[in-house]
Formats: structure tokens, C-alpha cells, sequence
């Protein structure tokens, strides 16, 4: 049996969006300072869990809140900020209309919003946007191109 690769996943620091409870999905909002600060602390510990941290590679959304986090992370390795590698399918969820919206003005134009999403929330699909079974076939391709030959 093949060994399987050990797949270490950082999600990205804070964004004023995030602290606003807002959907945010593909939109490319920056981090705010504690999204920077919270960059710098998973930078110290992933250091902590790989010794070889400095050769596995970093493959990061094309976002700029990812592409921040990964170099604020990376510089607190001491390693060089800007050495990862973008993939466009590792993007986010997207929400489609939904993003820029909190759940509370959501309910406000759809009371049934969160009961229709909450029954099959795996299948269901916001708006022009994707579903996390529709998430989780856009992201099966590249994680299968994943080897422990190339990490």
C-alpha cells in the first residue's frame, strides 16, 4: 500500500469581513491586524510541526487574504515570503450572491434561508454560487495529484 501524504492545511488570518460575521466565499477581502497577527502565530506553529519545513512546498489560493497569510507565515520561518506555489482550484467555497451578506440580512429577504440550507446543507447551493459536494469535486482532481513524492 502507498503512503500517504501528511497534508498540513492553514486557513488564512482574520479579515474585517470575518469579524462582521459577513459570507465571504471568492471575495478578495485583506486581512486586518489580527488576521496578520494570527499569520504570524501559524507561521511559528508550523514550524513546530515539520523539521523539514523549509523544503515541503506551500501551494496557496490566489486570494491576497491566502497569499498574505502564507508570506506573513513564511517570513516567521524565516523563509523566503513569496516561495509558494498559487493553485486556483485551493480558492474558497464561493457563496455566489451571497457574499458581502451576513446571515441576519440574508433572513431578512429570505426567513426560510437557513432552514432550506440547514436540511441538506452538504447539497445545497446559495445563489449563483457552489454547494460543498460541488466544492469538494472542484478540489478532488488537484488533491489527487498530491503524492508523498511531492511534498
Amino acid at each position: 500500500m502507498a503512503s500517504l501524504p501528511r497534508i498540513l492545511f492553514v486557513r488564512h488570518g482574520e479579515t474585517d469581513w470575518n469579524a462582521e460575521g459577513r459570507l465571504q466565499g471568492q471575495k478578495d477581502t485583506p486581512l486586518n491586524a489580527l488576521g496578520r497577527v494570527q499569520a504570524k502565530e501559524a507561521g511559528r506553529r508550523l514550524g513546530t510541526l515539520a523539521s523539514n519545513i523549509d523544503a515541503l512546498p506551500w501551494i496557496v489560493s490566489p486570494l491576497s487574504r491566502t497569499r498574505e497569510t502564507a508570506e506573513i507565515a513564511r517570513k516567521a520561518l524565516n523563509l523566503d515570503p513569496t516561495a509558494f506555489e498559487l493553485e486556483e482550484r485551493a480558492k474558497e467555497l464561493t457563496f455566489g450572491r451571497w457574499e458581502g451578506y451576513t446571515w441576519k440580512e440574508l433572513r431578512k429577504q429570505d426567513a426560510n434561508v437557513e432552514k432550506r440550507r440547514a436540511a441538506d446543507k452538504w447539497a445545497f447551493v446559495p445563489p449563483e454560487g457552489e454547494s460543498y459536494a460541488m466544492l469538494a469535486n472542484r478540489l478532488k482532481p488537484w488533491i489527487e495529484t498530491i503524492t508523498v513524492e511531492s511534498v
